[in-house]
């Protein structure tokens, strides 16, 4: 399933992007594999683990 990027607008295959935490929403937002790494190398991204079982039900369904 494609979805658009919420930074580029490009569209990318979901399985091959990134989901990114917006904290000023508080909510994941789609990115495409070439922003994650301009976000990366830029360093506005910061990866964190976090445990699965953390997300909420409703979230693992509409963001897996």
């Amino acid at each position: 399933m494609e979805v658009e990027c919420d930074f580029c607008h490009n569209m990318f295959e979901r399985k091959t992007g990134h989901l990114c935490w917006c904290n000023e929403c508080s909510k994941p937002h789609p990115m495409c594999n070439v922003c994650y790494e301009k976000g990366k190398k830029g360093g506005d991204i910061v990866d964190v683990k976090i445990p699965r079982n953390s997300i909420t039900d409703e979230n693992k369904e509409k963001y897996s």
